[in-house]
């Protein structure tokens, strides 16, 4: 399972601005929306269909690969700390839900940047369309993207599992 940005294989260790715009296909531009944690359920809680179980193994849903493979419609979030339980109903799978280590109120906001793609609702996350959008950043995601590997030439990746899926 990838994100929108390994769509075509992730990145070598040297990479070339061709292989950012090959791995990143897509005209985004960033946008800031205002949402309340009951978007950001809502929003995970979608996320969460991408993903099923069969036979006892964790797979992605055959809505998302059929009739064309859609791995840029799930979304991994960041700056929160959340759980799947699949083996739970679409639409209660969202077991945790936290931010720093507390609850998220579902009537609190914050402001979350995404893809102006996902800002306007597409994949399924209708319920973002009419957000307030709290800013615009008009600027090529690929390009960002080379911008900042030019500014930071060597990048250490990590992950900090601030989030799990559970069956």
């Amino acid at each position: 399972m990838r994100p929108a940005l390994f769509e075509r294989g992730g990145l070598k260790q040297e990479v070339t601005i061709r292989d950012i715009v090959t791995n990143y296909i897509y005209e985004n531009t960033l946008k800031v929306l205002r949402l309340s944690g009951l978007d950001i359920l809502l929003a995970l809680e979608q996320s969460a269909t991408y993903f099923t179980v069969e036979a006892g193994e964790l797979k992605v849903a055959e809505s998302f690969l059929y009739p064309k493979a859609q791995p840029y419609n799930y979304d991994m979030w960041e700056g929160i700390e959340y759980i799947f339980d699949i083996s739970k109903p679409i639409g209660e799978r969202v077991t945790k839900l936290t931010i720093n280590g507390e609850p998220i109120k579902m009537d609190e906001e914050f402001d979350v940047v995404m893809s102006s793609y996902r800002a306007t609702g597409a994949g399924n996350f209708d319920f973002l369309r009419n957000r307030p959008v709290v800013k615009e950043i008009q600027i090529d995601i690929t390009e960002l993207i080379a911008d900042y590997i030019l500014k930071h030439p060597f990048i250490h990746a990590t992950c900090n599992k601030n989030w799990q899926v559970t069956f």
